[in-house]
């Protein structure tokens, strides 16, 4: 009985081990393709294009400009804000309160700094902290009223329209 062994060449153990670093390679190159497109995804807010945006550094000037104002504040990169954004955006357009909130982006600054500054300057029964979501409305040039997030408690929807109905906004 002949048996029909083939010899496989170290060609095609070459060929093989390069197809495989050729695959490993695309895989690398692909996840990073995927963390470039993600970490872009989150640097735009999901309520820019809706409400009129402001820097930090804005905010001053703007609050003297208009002494009554809604201001909203957040961080892009922040999944509790992304998911607050979602759940608002179509509330904030169909009640009509999308001309009247100015959001204030707080992503690439230094936080700690921009709240001491804001507690300093700004007097209310209760601080701001980092627990972003936050709206603020102002009248006359002070804080009337405020919502904020609380530490594993963010806002909600509900939590929000209750906000702007006590303070006579929106529908």
């Amino acid at each position: 009985m002949e048996t029909n062994k083939k010899k496989i060449g170290t060609k095609n153990y070459i060929l093989l081990i390069l197809l495989f670093l050729a695959g490993i390679a695309l895989t690398l190159y692909l996840c990073k393709w995927y963390q470039v497109i993600d970490q872009n995804k989150k640097s735009v807010p999901i309520i820019r294009g809706t409400l009129s945006e402001i820097t930090d550094q804005e905010l001053d000037d703007y609050l003297l400009e208009n002494p009554t104002s809604i201001i909203y504040l957040c961080t892009s990169d922040s999944q509790q804000c992304r998911n607050y954004e979602k759940d608002v955006r179509n509330y904030f357009v169909n009640s009509g309160l999308s001309e009247t909130i100015i959001y204030v982006n707080l992503t690439n600054i230094d936080q700690t700094k921009f709240i001491k500054k804001f507690n300093q300057k700004h007097h209310y029964k209760v601080k701001l902290s980092t627990n972003y979501p936050a709206i603020i409305y102002f009248a006359d040039g002070e804080i009337k009223d405020m919502i904020q997030g609380k530490k594993g408690n963010t806002l909600t929807l509900n939590r929000t329209k209750d906000f702007f109905k006590s303070n006579e906004f929106g529908e």
